[in-house]
């Protein structure tokens, strides 16, 4: 089996002042922010695929970016072009392994008006779960 060592660059990761972009009016803006739903699929390597994920996870963990594996993916969070980074990064490390094909599915979602983190995103959520009570009847 060939393996490759498949690295995200720092600058991938980093936001400087090389990164800061100008908008159309000439103001200076941050890269642009991104929360990804990440499920890399490989074709062609049999049932078992956990291998091929765990290579993944490994990408995704050594790219410093915030990220959080669940059942069918991972979510992975950061300035646009770090995140794209890692996918391609994905995919060069699993066509190393073996596989001849892969389908992935990316699920992406961007804010201009305030800045929002996964975490944020599932602490709001849960406080409005936690303020409605399902279980209380109306007299």
């Amino acid at each position: 089996m060939m393996t490759a060592d498949i690295s995200v660059s720092a600058r991938a990761t980093t936001m400087s002042s090389d990164d800061i972009k100008s908008d159309m009016n000439g103001e200076r803006q941050a890269p642009m922010q991104v929360i990804v739903d990440l499920c890399v699929v490989p074709l062609g390597v049999g049932v078992s695929v956990s291998e091929y994920v765990a290579a993944c996870q490994r990408v995704i963990e050594a790219s410093g970016l915030g990220y959080r594996m669940h059942a069918y993916g991972t979510n992975i969070e950061g300035p646009w072009d770090a995140v794209m980074a890692v996918v391609k990064a994905c995919h060069e490390r699993v066509h190393a392994m073996g596989a001849p094909r892969i389908t992935t599915t990316l699920k992406l979602g961007t804010r201009t008006d305030r800045e929002q983190s996964m975490d944020d995103k599932v602490a709001s959520v849960e406080t409005r779960l936690r303020a409605s009570d399902p279980g209380a009847s109306e007299a």
